[in-house]
């Protein structure tokens, strides 16, 4: 079994080295979302440079913000894997919290990339789907979901509070710019959607933090399929599917 095959290893640090792969993440994005790798709309970013500098103080406010969260979600996966080692091996872990920490709060749609739609092959050097990774006894998985649906959330909860708020405000500043000037329409599209279902944990980690309401709505009352932005054929349901 892959558990029994990584155990060892992942004991040795690969857990780390997937935690550290998920920041990385998070750091790139966090500044192309605060405008830092943004080549776009060349002739509007000279026009004015006190709104320059007002927007770029706003961006690194929002960075900073993103900086804790993305720490705040790195802990928490951190010690789900310590105290589940004898079940979880590292790329399960990394798995897990991809399809359940990516669309908590939406990091991944301004802080980090947007991977609501992602495989795992995509996320990590795999060559197998989410579902070859995901190799949970069938007993387990409503226990360590649910598990690993608390510690992420009281963590993110304790460490992100702040930084929530902070990112909220400086969006808020920032307006349109420093949401790439489609949020307005964005956000319109998802009040005028009619939700139908839900997605289990989720959709229930996804509201845990409401983070920026400027920037990224929650995402709690949304299908599945009105979810997916990506190139996946199967449904948010199938990405949590545990192998027999």
């Amino acid at each position: 079994m892959i558990i029994r095959s990584w155990r060892s290893a992942a004991r040795r640090g690969i857990a780390y080295e997937i935690l550290a792969l998920l920041l990385a993440f998070a750091s790139s994005s966090c500044k192309r979302a605060a405008g830092g790798d943004d080549d776009s709309g060349d002739g509007d970013a000279d026009t004015d440079s006190d709104t320059d500098t007002d927007a770029d103080s706003d961006a690194d406010a929002a960075q900073e913000a993103c900086d804790d969260v993305a720490s705040a979600v790195a802990d928490a996966a951190a010690d789900c894997y310590l105290d589940r080692g004898d079940v979880f091996d590292a790329f399960t872990v990394g798995c897990l919290l991809a399809v359940g920490v990516r669309d908590e709060t939406e990091l991944y749609q301004e802080c980090m990339p947007s991977i609501s739609a992602a495989t795992c092959a995509s996320l990590f050097p795999l060559d197998s789907s989410c579902e070859d990774q995901i190799v949970l006894p069938e007993e387990d998985r409503d226990r360590i979901l649910e598990d690993m649906q608390a510690r992420i959330e009281a963590a993110v909860r304790g460490r992100a509070e702040a930084g929530c708020e902070a990112m909220a405000d400086a969006y808020g500043r920032a307006g349109e710019r420093a949401c790439d000037g489609s949020y307005a329409e964005w956000r319109q599209s998802f009040e005028d959607s009619a939700p139908d279902g839900d997605c289990g944990n989720v959709l229930d980690l996804r509201d845990a933090v409401e983070l920026f309401e400027e920037c990224v709505p929650s995402f709690a009352d949304m299908t599945c399929d009105q979810l997916q932005t990506g190139p996946l054929d199967s449904s948010c349901e199938g990405q949590l599917r545990v192998a027999d």
